[in-house]
């Protein structure tokens, strides 16, 4: 289970909740809930793997923003990143060794 990203930006669409900057390279992002304004845990246990999740709509831009630039050897993998206001995953990196699969709301 990873994080939760969520309620990254003020004023509509002016930050995403994770955004790497341009030339950063040797990273992975996997396991993450990216988006929407989380509210609530309601019946929510600890050490469980069962959080349902209340949302409301999001004033992010994107779930995971990578910049554009000489980015390289990533992956992006595995992540939810669903109720984002310009879309859950935008890659602008020139990269041709960055691995973006099975995210859920791109």
């Amino acid at each position: 289970m990873g994080n939760i990203f969520s309620a990254n930006a003020l004023r509509n669409a002016s930050a995403s909740a994770i955004d790497i900057g341009a030339g950063v390279s040797s990273f992975v992002i996997a396991s993450n809930r990216c988006g929407g304004e989380v509210l609530s845990v309601p019946n929510a246990r600890p050490n469980t793997h069962s959080a349902p999740f209340a949302a409301a709509a999001s004033r992010q831009a994107y779930g995971i923003h990578v910049h554009p630039g000489a980015s390289s050897d990533f992956v992006i993998q595995g992540n939810l990143c669903q109720g984002n206001m310009l879309g859950g995953i935008r890659d602008e990196s020139s990269s041709t060794s960055g691995i973006v699969v099975n995210n859920v709301g791109v």
